[in-house]
């Protein structure tokens, strides 16, 4: 039981993990609160997950404004992309949904551009946090990698979607995946993301180190 307990004991560890994501958590929020800049803040939360994962990160606050800082111009300009694709979407899902047109080719063509914009998503960032690339290159990897790797790519949409969806279950469910969202929901979910996209791409970088 005092091993518990004992400053490098596994409730210290964990505590200090749930600590680390909270104040994560405060960060996330407040630098994206302009909304333009939630790319920057998606790519440095990404680094920060990432080096706690793999190196026990406890430097939060400095390391997430220096990836902030680093990564905020390539971030901000894939994030405002991203933003007036998804408007065009909502436009033509509406379009579609108002005049009874779901049945028709022009859905198919809808939701194919949907999925590639979410899987745009859900990896773009985390490749900026990751790697000097520019942004043209990172965006063709990360397209390449979805085409390339379907089942994964299934598997982290479903990860990134499912808390949405939850929370549009219920008005219960949606406040209070609010209430957890202000103190460690986002952070969480992005560790918890991190975990599968870490494991994807180091499986991405080991199979590309052997093949040359």
């Amino acid at each position: 039981m005092q091993e518990l307990f004992r400053l490098n004991g596994t409730f210290y560890r964990i505590m200090m993990k749930v600590w680390s994501l909270m104040v994560l958590n405060l960060l996330m929020i407040i630098t994206s609160l302009p909304i333009v800049t939630i790319g920057a803040s998606q790519a440095a939360a990404f680094a920060v997950t990432t080096r706690i994962i793999t190196q026990g990160e406890t430097r939060i606050v400095s390391t997430y404004l220096e990836v902030f800082k680093k990564r905020f111009k390539q971030s901000t300009i894939a994030w405002l992309g991203i933003l007036l694709i998804s408007s065009i979407l909502i436009t033509n899902w509406l379009y579609l949904a108002t005049f009874n047109q779901l049945d028709s080719w022009m859905t198919i063509g809808v939701a194919i551009v949907t999925l590639i914009v979410i899987n745009y998503m859900q990896f773009i960032f985390y490749y900026l946090s990751r790697y000097d690339d520019s942004l043209k290159q990172a965006s063709l990897n990360t397209l390449k990698l979805a085409i390339n790797y379907p089942l994964t790519s299934s598997l982290l949409m479903l990860a990134f979607c499912l808390p949405f969806v939850l929370m549009l279950l219920s008005n219960y469910l949606f406040v209070f995946g609010i209430y957890i969202s202000m103190f460690l929901g986002l952070s969480f979910i992005h560790f918890l993301r991190t975990f599968l996209l870490l494991a994807f791409f180091k499986r991405f970088e080991n199979s590309t180190i052997s093949h040359n």
